[in-house]
């Protein structure tokens, strides 16, 4: 009772000014959290100009190149996955339905998911609206001020579509998980599918 704090900085804080420190560390502490959000954006932005991932999340038919010092340098297709590339394409143009795709890659060819489960039913309709899937780079896709059913428009696949507000996106960064004529198949199916 009646303690007085000195610190180094401010000096002594008493009943009498101790509202004012409070509040000038929150000033502080709110100017520091802008500060760090720039710098981070910056170092995102920076990683999209080298055609990397802002984050290092890659889907699964991808991965991230190193070099001797640990950075990412680039992405490429993932050799391991090109057959399961290859027979997801097939189901997919054969007409399967998403939820039965994952179940028929484990059952007909052994093929699962990187984590050794089987895909989940729903993953490969997420998979296809995935931009990185397709060789584009995305910064704040994923913005409460982007609405859900922006994430199922055709922008998602190439230059053409409308980007939504505030998201940045660098087309054509890395290799698509498919080559032409087979990539548009499979994007007009897409489309044919869309929800």
């Amino acid at each position: 009772a009646g303690g007085v704090l000195f610190t180094s900085r401010d000096g002594f804080i008493e009943a009498a000014n101790r509202s004012m420190f409070s509040l000038m560390a929150g000033f502080q502490t709110q100017k520091e959290i802008e500060t760090l959000k720039a710098r981070w954006l910056t170092g995102m932005r920076g990683r999209l100009k080298r055609s990397l991932p802002p984050t290092g999340l890659l889907p699964f038919s991808h991965r991230l190149i190193y070099d001797n010092k640990g950075n990412g340098i680039e992405v490429e297709l993932d050799p391991s996955q090109l057959r399961t590339l290859d027979k997801i394409a097939e189901l997919f143009l054969d007409g399967v339905p998403y939820p039965k795709m994952g179940a028929m890659l484990a059952e007909k060819w052994g093929l699962f998911h990187p984590s050794g489960r089987q895909f989940a039913e729903n993953y490969f309709q997420r998979l296809f609206w995935t931009p990185g899937f397709w060789g584009h780079i995305t910064l704040n896709r994923r913005s409460p001020s982007v609405k859900h059913q922006q994430h199922y428009e055709d922008w998602v696949f190439g230059p053409g579509g409308t980007i939504p507000a505030g998201v940045e996106v660098q087309y054509n960064a890395y290799p698509s998980a498919y080559d032409e004529p087979l990539r548009s198949d499979i994007i007009a199916q897409v489309r044919k599918r869309r929800i």
